[in-house]
Parts: C-alpha cells; sequence; structure tokens
C-alpha cells in the first residue's frame, strides 16, 4: 500500500510540475516577444503577466487538463489546450476592454502571442510525452495495473494502452473465471486466474491499478469484486460497457448521483466554436452578403432567401436558410419537369435534386458553384438549429426512405453547413448508402480536429468548384 501511496505522490509532484511550466510558458512568451519587438518593458505588462498567471491558473484547472494525463490521447491534449486558450484570451481582450487600457500594449505582441500561445503549450506538453518515455524506460513513473475481465472489453482496454506507451501503465495480465484453463490467443498478456483469486494476487504483488471489464449483466460480480479488493490500495476503476450503445452515439454522464447513459452527448465546446466562427464569418462577409442579396434582388424582384424545412438533433424540425438561387415559380416548374422528363424524374426521387436544373437562375448557378448560397445558413448555426460541421441536412423523407435505423444516430447531432459528406465528393457521391456510411464516419469520429480539417478541405472544395451544383 505505502508503494501506490508513493506512486500517487509521483502522479501530484507530475501534475504540479506540468501545470506550474505551462503557466509559465503562458506569462514568459509576453516578455520574450517584447525583446524580439524591441518594445519597452512597462509596468502595465507587469500587470498583464501577474493577471494572465493568476486566470491561466484557474482556467488550466477548470478544463481538467491534468486530471487524465495518464490515458489522455495527444489529439485531446490539444483540444484542451485550444479550449483553455480561447477562454483565456477572451478574459485578458475583456478585461482590457472594460479597463480602457488595451492602448498600452504593443498590438504585434498580444496579436503573435494570441497566435503562438496555444502552439507553446503544445509543444511543452509533446516533450512532457518524450521525457515520460525516457524514464519510464528507467522504471520512473510506472504504474501496474491488471484487468478483471478477459472478454471484448479488457482486450480493448490492453490495445488501448499499447497506443498510449507515454501513461506508464504495464498491464500484468487478466483475472477471468470463464477464460479459466484456457490459452488467451488474443492477447499477448497472461491470465493470472480466477476472479477470486484477485485478492490473494494484490497482497503479494505491487499493482496500481485494477481495471474491471465485466459486461453490465455481471452487475453481482462486478460488486463482490469491489467489496473483495477496495482496501488493496490499488486504484479501482470500472470499464463502462458502452459497446451496445456506441452506434447511438452514446456517453456517461451524472445526474446528481445518478450515472446516466446520454445519447444526445454534451456539445458545449462545439456550441461556442460555432458561435464565434458564425459570428466573425456573418461581420467578414457582410458586403458580399448584402451584394448577392441585391443581385438576387434586381434579377427577378423575388425573395433573397429560400426556406425549406430539415432535420435537425432529436427529430426536430427547422427552417434552412439559403440564397434563392432558383426561379420564384419552381415548384410548379419542378411539378411539370418530372412528369414530362423520365429521367429527371429517376434523377429526383434519387438525389432529390437535378444536376441541370433549368430552373436555376443565373446568379443562382454563380452562387451554387461556388458554395456561397449556403451562406445564409450561419445564422442557422447561430440560432442553433445547425452547426458549422455536422451531417448533411435532410428533408424528412429521406429520413423516413433511406436512413431508417439509422435515424437515431442522426438525430444525435446538429446538421452541419459542411460536412465529411461535402469534403469527400459533394455533390459527386451517387449511392445514398455512401452519403449515409459518410455522415455515420463523421458521427462516431468527430472532435474539434476533424471539424477543423473539414472546414479547410471545405474551403479548397469551394475554390475549386468540384462537385458542387
Amino acid at each position: 500500500m505505502f508503494q501506490q501511496l508513493s506512486h500517487r505522490n509521483e502522479d501530484l509532484l507530475l501534475t504540479l510540475g506540468v501545470h506550474l511550466l505551462d503557466t509559465l510558458v503562458v506569462i514568459c512568451l509576453i516578455p520574450i516577444l517584447s525583446i524580439l519587438y524591441a518594445v519597452p518593458w512597462r509596468p502595465s505588462y507587469t500587470n498583464l503577466c501577474i493577471f494572465v498567471f493568476c486566470l491561466s491558473n484557474i482556467l488550466l484547472y477548470a478544463v481538467r487538463m491534468y486530471q487524465p494525463w495518464r490515458g489522455q490521447n495527444i489529439t485531446e491534449e490539444l483540444s484542451n489546450i485550444l479550449k483553455t486558450w480561447a477562454v483565456l484570451l477572451g478574459f485578458v481582450f475583456l478585461a482590457l476592454f472594460v479597463t480602457k487600457t488595451s492602448y498600452n500594449f504593443s498590438r504585434r505582441i498580444l496579436l503573435t502571442w494570441g497566435v503562438i500561445g496555444p502552439g507553446a503549450l503544445y509543444l511543452v506538453h509533446v516533450l512532457v510525452r518524450y521525457w515520460l518515455r525516457f524514464v519510464q524506460h528507467r522504471g520512473v513513473f510506472i504504474k501496474n495495473a491488471v484487468i478483471v475481465g478477459a472478454g471484448e472489453l479488457g482486450r480493448s482496454l490492453e490495445s488501448y494502452l499499447e497506443q498510449i506507451p507515454w501513461s506508464g501503465i504495464r498491464l500484468q495480465g487478466y483475472f477471468d473465471d470463464s477464460k479459466a484453463g484456457t490459452k488467451l490467443h488474443a492477447s499477448s498478456k497472461p491470465l493470472l486466474g480466477r476472479i477470486n483469486d484477485l485478492k490473494t494476487y494484490l497482497a503479494m504483488h505491487p499493482v496500481d491499478y485494477v481495471f474491471i471489464a465485466l459486461p453490465f449483466r455481471a452487475q453481482a460480480r462486478i460488486n463482490q469484486v469491489l467489496s473483495t479488493i477496495r482496501t488493496s490500495g490499488a486504484h479501482i476503476l470500472l470499464i463502462p460497457d458502452l459497446s451496445a450503445f456506441r452506434m447511438y452515439n452514446a456517453e456517461l454522464q451524472t445526474l446528481g448521483d445518478m450515472v446516466l447513459v446520454n445519447f444526445n452527448p454534451d456539445q458545449t465546446l462545439k456550441r461556442i466554436f460555432d458561435l464565434l466562427f458564425s459570428a466573425l464569418t456573418l461581420i467578414v462577409f457582410s458586403p458580399l452578403f448584402a451584394m448577392i442579396a441585391l443581385l438576387i434582388k434586381l434579377e427577378d424582384r423575388g425573395p433573397i432567401f429560400f426556406r425549406h424545412k430539415r432535420v435537425t438533433m432529436a427529430g426536430r424540425t427547422f427552417q434552412c436558410l439559403k440564397f434563392r438561387t432558383m426561379q420564384v415559380d419552381a415548384e410548379a416548374r419542378l411539378r411539370e419537369i418530372v412528369e414530362n422528363d423520365p429521367a429527371s424524374r429517376q434523377e429526383w426521387n434519387k438525389h432529390f435534386k437535378l444536376k441541370n436544373d433549368p430552373r436555376v437562375t443565373r446568379i443562382g448557378k454563380i452562387l451554387r458553384r461556388t458554395s456561397l448560397d449556403e451562406l445564409p445558413q450561419f445564422f442557422n448555426v447561430l440560432k442553433g438549429e445547425m452547426s458549422v460541421v455536422g451531417v448533411r441536412p435532410i428533408v424528412e423523407k429521406e429520413m423516413a426512405e433511406y436512413y431508417q435505423e439509422q435515424g437515431g444516430l442522426y438525430c444525435s447531432i446538429k446538421p452541419g453547413i459542411t460536412g465529411a459528406w461535402q469534403v469527400d465528393k459533394r455533390s459527386d457521391v451517387e449511392n445514398y448508402a455512401e452519403r449515409i456510411r459518410l455522415d455515420t464516419m463523421y458521427i462516431l469520429n468527430r472532435n474539434l480536429l476533424f471539424d477543423l480539417r473539414i472546414i479547410c478541405k471545405t474551403i479548397v472544395k469551394i475554390l475549386t468548384g468540384k462537385g458542387a451544383y
């Protein structure tokens, strides 16, 4: 037990060390930039460093930056850094605005600090990981672990531990009743015994972590394990068996002391990003917005916007906005086209759009080719009906005819102005099953970096005009 306590002290020292290093990097960038830009140091910069030091200490813990340091992958860590930095910059610029002291600082220093800060923190964390791997080869910061349950859940944990060598978690083996007397062909670790042997093993060997990887149906067995080894000195962790719910985009959540499985996961960070990105886009492109509206009005005196009912999260519907790209009597003309042209009728029934649609106006062709017709959808994002990146906005008929059993997964997040469906092949995707596959792939693998990559690829697609009509 004393060894476990010693290892926990190591964790605490490591956490405090990285935390201190992060705060030093955040504030030391300011005097370094002052020297590089030859800007005289003033008391206002000292006050800024003190404010940033105090604020960063609070924020770095508020976003749980260090709590899961052993198991957090580098992508998640970068996401936490970007989130923390965005909030930190928001508070700093708000403080400068409220105190009306922004004139005391060099804009070059503040802008450069705001841009390179996340990269500097990320570099520190990458270097810490390399240092951890170096010292772990020498027996420092090593944690011994065993897994209770050698089924699919337990083997998934073993596979994941192999992917995060910096965690320093060394798996010794498994305890499992159903596998007793057999060889674990799919595992590189041995079967150490039955579950009842675990208490004896913990008494004779230094083990820091006990991972319980039993299915939910084995609740009685889980309770027995917990009651047996709670006094062993090991850190006990239960792995929720969410494999049956993965297809529904589920995650664990708490309601007071009650643990829940949430089928509409929290998207606070995504929502903050959506609001900031959409507001900035609408401000920057407001002159273009006004020019497009004027051109649409001048062409045929019809309405500027087109509203169409689409499906959003939880199966609710909303009015999706676009710049109008078709003639005013487009619906009546569509009925005429599909009645008189079998090829067009087949294309419409399959894709809910026509590649060479005769109803599109002259300005509409340009807007569609450049995807500028979707610019008003940023208002839908501000209203919370859409995201910047998400699944394809579909109509109720598409949901009923094509998505079917995938409908629940689709409705777990909001539709996006862009998404994996657009950056892959955009409108060139002929197979509807392929469209659904792209949506499903995005839902199950989405994160902030994935969204940023999709946005960058979308810009390239817009500039080339490939696949849009």
